[in-house]
């Protein structure tokens, strides 16, 4: 289970697209979050990006 920073961003790295890039890939509200942050990637942004979830 991801962690809550104090900002109150869950540490994550979602995965957005140019089109969208206040929606990850996970269909997750990422408007606001910090641009590649150093956290793990989220694994369900990671399989949409793989095509393996449909």
């Amino acid at each position: 289970m991801p962690r809550t920073n104090d900002d109150g961003f869950e540490e994550l790295c979602h995965l957005v697209t140019e089109h969208d890039p206040d929606t990850a890939l996970c269909g997750k509200d990422v408007t606001g979050y910090p641009w590649d942050p150093p956290w793990p990637r989220c694994e369900a942004c990671l399989s949409v990006a793989r095509g393996e979830m449909n």
